[in-house]
């Protein structure tokens, strides 16, 4: 669902005591959206499929052809990416 997506992509950015920290007036999930966009077509897909349908890694390995090793990796770098990208648009992570 909807509310579910919004939880697993807002855990990406909670301080150490789970409290949300976004200091921006735009919502999260343009922003997000828009982060998205700037991604290659295997890195949207890889990070719909885990944030936002909780597809279980192995799984994605399996439907991408690509080893779980990789796609744990591509993920690893999709958040850092998007950290970056949130923190310069008013999120403090």
């Amino acid at each position: 669902s909807d509310r579910d997506a919004e939880l697993v992509l807002r855990s990406v950015i909670l301080d150490a005591d789970g409290k949300s920290v976004a200091e921006s007036d735009t919502p999260l999930e343009e922003l997000i959206s828009g982060f998205l966009r700037t991604q290659s077509a295997n890195e949207r897909n890889l990070f719909i499929l885990r944030y936002f349908h909780s597809t279980p890694v192995k799984d994605i390995a399996r439907l991408t052809g690509q080893r779980p090793q990789d796609v744990s990796s591509h993920l690893q770098t999709i958040r850092k990416r998007l950290r970056v990208y949130l923190t310069e648009r008013g999120y403090r992570l």
